[in-house]
């Protein structure tokens, strides 16, 4: 402990940063004072406001839930999210949680109508006087710094709503934000002088009823002031009936630019347009947003000249996710790629053309055979920079023909996931010249039937054998890979809690061999080969979650 004293205070926050989780702070605070001091603005750094999904907030739950707010949090707290829940089990000691005290006969406010809307109108009213006067008029001046607003499903029916007040707040006692995330409605839009936040590095706006034209007045308002520190930009689009398909005025983004560009009210001065440009936008994240918008951000230079190495493009069941580290992409030729995303292969094909340095590319297209596979010719230009690969084409497999063609053009790959075009297990997999780096594969043919724990057709122990015969085919011809740790059978995991909900892993793992005699051990799920030196076992479900956060995520693929 003396030499940690010995370090500077700032070096000691910083290491103590990476401390994942509040629980593991709460310990290393609890073992002494130096680092208690240390640990407590960590801990209290983000507070995490929790309201249940399914039923509308009462003011004695209000009430109740912020006379247990500390004042430690307000001393410290930086970043503030509010969330909707389903179960109190989902929640820890740094949630300020506002259970329900009584349950909502659903089937009488449906059916009045009006006493389910003065019931949420009422908690949404309630619960944000309560945030802004027990909490954010309370924060020192410029110490807030991210602040998010959401709801697990936009759809739900009791979920309260930022309202006009918070975000005036926001905007007045703080307007030191670098984060920013809301839903965005009508009622948002009352001033757009609002929308005025010159430090945001983070802006995610989700669109919950039908757009109009003071919204994307404000958005575009909130983009202006930002223009020079923005780095991320996420819009989505996700209501069961989506605001920017149904608008009556297919010409809403256009017209609302020009009436943005002369509005006086939010800051403009002289007959000069204003204009856009996010020269600084590195990410960049859209789900069912209109093709509309997008031709007017780019017809209006707003993305033109923005250094995006981070591209999320979902329409429907489509989706075309672009990485990169070495290289911005492409904007001007991305533009014609995404009318119908991901378009036609040849149409990948010739953009990946254009540019190189991408390090994962996710690819979902609903009509596999007539997307085809031939868009594969365009990776050349990544060959050396390409580690992950996402490819899940409805309607068309994965031929065993293309997958070889992947591993001899691109070298340095580490992640492949794709429905293959037979079940079970490729071999060129685990032959080191076929793919000398690759770590993980996940095989998601399988995918069926969510009640199914194991692959359909074939059992967990006939899978463990087909790593095992791929195993000792290639260690016995000496090409035996000496990376590839993970293997996976149309695994589905929990979206809440990582758990395997069917399918089968498996972790191979290289090294010493103690066992004596039998030339095959098997204990516990865990088979191992004294010649090979090599073990295989069942990942469990518990432990999968963890083990692929430490390796990167879940491959994209639903």
């Amino acid at each position: 402990m003396s030499r940690l004293q010995l370090l500077p205070s700032e070096l000691v926050s910083q290491i103590l940063s990476y401390v994942e989780t509040p629980q593991d702070l709460m310990s290393i605070g609890l073992t002494c004072k130096f680092l208690y001091d240390f640990v407590t603005p960590l801990f209290y750094k983000t507070l995490m406001v929790a309201l249940r999904s399914d039923r509308a907030p009462e003011k004695r739950a209000i009430e109740t839930a912020f006379s247990n707010l500390r004042a430690q949090w307000v001393r410290h707290v930086r970043q503030i999210e509010i969330v909707h829940y389903f179960h109190e089990a989902e929640l820890g000691p740094w949630h300020l949680g506002i259970p329900s005290t009584a349950e909502i006969e659903e089937s009488v406010d449906y059916g009045l109508g009006y006493r389910y809307h003065e019931r949420v109108k009422a908690g949404r009213e309630y619960f944000n006087t309560f945030l802004l006067e027990k909490l954010i008029a309370k924060i020192p001046e410029g110490q807030l710094k991210a602040f998010s607003f959401e709801k697990r499903f936009l759809q739900d029916c009791y979920a309260v709503d930022v309202t006009f007040s918070t975000l005036l707040a926001l905007n007045q006692y703080q307007n030191a934000l670098t984060e920013l995330s809301v839903v965005l409605n009508e009622h948002l839009a009352i001033d757009c002088k609002v929308f005025h936040f010159p430090h945001l590095k983070f802006f995610k706006f989700s669109a919950q009823s039908y757009g109009s034209e003071n919204e994307f007045h404000c958005i575009y308002n909130l983009l202006h002031s930002c223009q020079n520190t923005l780095e991320e930009l996420h819009c989505l689009a996700e209501s069961q009936v989506n605001p920017f398909l149904d608008l009556e005025d297919p010409n809403v983004f256009g017209e609302t630019w020009e009436i943005w560009q002369r509005c006086n009210k939010c800051g403009q001065s002289g007959p000069s347009r204003r204009k856009i440009e996010l020269n600084r936008l590195k990410r960049w994240k859209s789900e069912t947003m209109d093709l509309k918008f997008f031709d007017m951000l780019h017809e209006n230079g707003v993305i033109k000249n923005s250094p995006v190495v981070n591209f999320t493009r979902r329409q429907g069941p489509n989706s075309l996710a672009m990485y990169s580290q070495s290289s911005t992409l492409n904007i001007d030729e991305l533009f014609p790629l995404t009318q119908t995303p991901p378009n036609e292969g040849l149409g990948l094909q010739n953009y990946l053309q254009t540019f190189s340095g991408l390090t994962k590319i996710a690819v979902k297209a609903f009509q596999g055979r007539q997307f085809g596979i031939g868009w594969l010719d365009g990776l050349k230009n990544h060959a050396d920079s390409l580690r992950q690969i996402h490819v899940r084409l409805f309607g068309m497999q994965f031929p065993l023909q293309s997958l070889e063609y992947l591993g001899q053009m691109c070298r340095n790959l580490e992640l492949v996931a794709t429905e293959m075009e037979t079940g079970g297990l490729p071999g060129c997999l685990f032959n080191k010249a076929a793919f000398p780096r690759l770590k993980y594969f996940h095989n998601s043919t399988e995918l069926g039937d969510p009640n199914w724990t194991v692959a359909p057709g074939l059992g967990a122990d006939q899978l463990l054998g087909q790593v095992y015969n791929n195993l000792w085919r290639e260690s016995k011809a000496g090409m035996l890979s000496g990376s590839l740790s993970i293997v996976c059978f149309g695994v589905r995991p929990s979206m809440r809690t990582g758990e395997i909900l069917q399918g089968c892993a498996f972790l191979i793992q290289r090294g010493a061999n103690d066992h004596a005699g039998e030339q095959w051990i098997g204990t516990e799920g865990t088979v191992d080969h004294k010649e090979l030196r090599v073990s295989v076992r069942k990942i469990a479900a518990l432990e999968y979650a963890d083990m692929m956060e430490r390796f990167g995520g879940h491959p994209d693929l639903y």
